[in-house]
């Protein structure tokens, strides 16, 4: 632990202005509003999200659906909403899926 106090370490700002301004800038995404078949789900323009302290900004380049994505649209099995991925009612998050591949845009603090 010594050596790293002696060392000379330049910290950058979390968001730097181009990454503070490409945030501002809305984005494209599939939404889901409730559960259903895939006809749920629509090409909407929302507000770009801003990483949380430990997560990052990942601008996709391609994404894959899965059978585990077909649960979480569905909300079937029903256990599925009490998953971080779910919700009761209707999904906690509109942004379904996980799978994918990009550049990463911006980092939380952590």
């Amino acid at each position: 632990m010594e050596a790293i106090d002696n060392m000379n370490v330049t910290i950058r700002p979390v968001l730097s202005p181009p990454v503070a301004e490409a945030l501002s800038v809305p984005m494209r995404a599939i939404v889901r509003r409730r559960y259903g078949t895939p006809d749920v789900l629509e090409l909407e323009t929302i507000e770009r999200p801003v990483p949380g302290e430990d997560e990052v900004l990942v601008r996709v380049h391609a994404a894959a659906a899965s059978i585990g994505d077909h649960h979480v649209v569905t909300g079937k099995p029903y256990v599925i909403r009490l998953s971080p991925h779910g919700g009761v009612l209707r999904p906690r998050s509109r942004v379904p899926g996980t799978a994918l591949s990009g550049r990463v845009e911006a980092v939380g603090r952590k």
